[in-house]
């Protein structure tokens, strides 16, 4: 199995599904048969804090408080699970594992199976 590890910041959000589908299509073209895509998590809901995280030359298209749970998870769907979901716990507060397991729940799980 060949493994390409790329890392780019890109926040963006169902808004540009269209965008994200269209890419996704000429990567498989290519040959790409998964992404792994890593979500920041915002439990606070503070947008200054989760800009510590952030170079200033990004743009956040996606979830104004970088909360990107729900949009990736949406990604996933509409790019027929070709997007593999990770956590970004840099700003998870709480109950950790409780949340987390919410997470797992939700989707995040799918990781663990690339078929």
């Amino acid at each position: 199995m060949e493994i390409i590890d790329v890392h780019m910041h890109c926040f963006t959000g169902l808004a540009q599904a269209h965008v994200v589908i269209c890419d996704i299509e000429k990567l498989r073209m290519q040959g790409v048969r998964h992404l792994v895509v890593v979500g920041l998590i915002n439990t606070h809901l503070d947008a200054n804090a989760m800009w510590d995280l952030i170079p200033d030359y990004v743009e956040n298209n996606g979830d104004r408080l970088f909360n990107e749970v729900d949009d990736l998870l949406g990604l996933v769907k509409v790019t027929d699970k070709m997007i593999v979901p990770l956590i970004d716990t840099r700003h998870l507060w709480g109950d950790v594992p409780t949340v987390l397991n919410g997470y797992i729940k939700q989707g995040f799980n799918r990781l663990l199976n690339f078929n």
